[in-house]
């Protein structure tokens, strides 16, 4: 990657399908100090050709020769110290989900990813023992935190492949078989979860995010699982900028409050804070926001007050 020109503000395309091999590019694109764009091959060919206009990569990684050997290697190693970049500097470029005309390449720095991950882990309890089930397209943001989070935590990763998370029959089996501690999924998908496989609850560290938590399946999630997580947090800071610990019977799920390094503001339209019980704007601020959106400084300019 480092001879094909990778290093610091570059964009390297990743658009593996879900294997060891795609971890390992992720890390490597890592080391050379460039940023990657996640780009799930599955998606329509469409909207990866628009993933790939957008963004102007100087190298798109796809399936072709194996990248990682099958089996173990024994051949000549050498070591290529890991360039440490800026805490500015370019980690990833997420594309939004375009639910507001297309979507828009996000930013996401050093600085930002490093905050998330040291945030998560902490409120996980992550360590050595536990194994994350990982089940999300590698295109959707909380990816990076299934994928790296256990990582960083002396934790396994366990990659669900696609056929295992369309069936939760197949995923509970996965999840049963590796003895996963923790998973994380959207509401939607939660529910399918439980409805065709609950027992896949038992024992389960349960994270839930990117919709809003029904309080009907918070109870079945918090009382079938050992702990129950709620996250909130759009693209642009970071993936999560919220946790709420949700118990049984708690309730109305609530996002719970800010992650280290995270302020959170009720604001009216004016940019004064509203009394309690007032309605207004949550703007978020602190280590976790983006630098922007990707070749659109008007609309960085718009989005991001300072």
């Amino acid at each position: 990657l480092r001879d094909l020109g990778a290093g610091p503000e570059r964009l390297i395309a990743v658009a593996l399908p879900r294997s060891a091999d795609l971890v390992a590019v992720l890390l490597a694109v890592s080391a050379t100090g460039a940023a990657y764009v996640p780009v799930d091959p599955d998606f329509p060919a469409d909207r990866v050709a628009y993933l790939l206009e957008d963004s102007d990569p100087l190298l798109v990684i796809r399936p072709g020769h194996p990248v990682l050997a099958p089996g173990p290697y024994d051949g000549p190693r050498s070591e290529l110290p890991g360039i440490t970049p800026a805490p500015e500097a370019a980690a990833y470029v997420i594309h939004t989900s375009g639910s507001t005309g297309n979507p828009k390449g996000v930013v996401i720095s050093h600085r930002a990813l490093a905050n998330l991950l040291d945030a998560i882990a902490e409120s996980l309890a992550s360590g050595p023992g536990h194994r994350l089930l990982a089940v999300t397209t590698v295109s959707f943001d909380i990816a990076a935190l299934e994928l790296f989070v256990p990582l960083v935590t002396g934790a396994a990763v366990v990659l669900a492949e696609r056929e295992e998370v369309l069936d939760p029959l197949l995923l509970s089996a996965l999840a049963e078989r590796t003895a996963a501690t923790h998973l994380q999924a959207t509401p939607s998908l939660w529910r399918g979860i439980i409805d065709a496989a609950p027992g896949l609850l038992d024992g389960l560290c349960v994270m839930s995010g990117g919709e809003p938590l029904p309080a009907d399946l918070a109870e079945r999630l918090a009382t079938g699982g050992a702990r129950l997580l709620n996250l909130y947090g759009p693209t642009e800071t970071t993936i999560w900028s919220t946790v709420a610990d949700l118990a049984p019977d708690g309730g109305t799920p609530h996002v719970g409050h800010a992650l280290h390094n995270t302020t959170l503001r009720v604001l009216d339209p004016w940019l004064r804070p509203v009394p309690p019980g007032v309605p207004g704007e949550l703007y978020i601020g602190g280590a976790g926001l983006a630098r922007g959106y990707l070749g659109r400084s008007a609309l960085t300019a718009s989005r991001f007050t300072a």
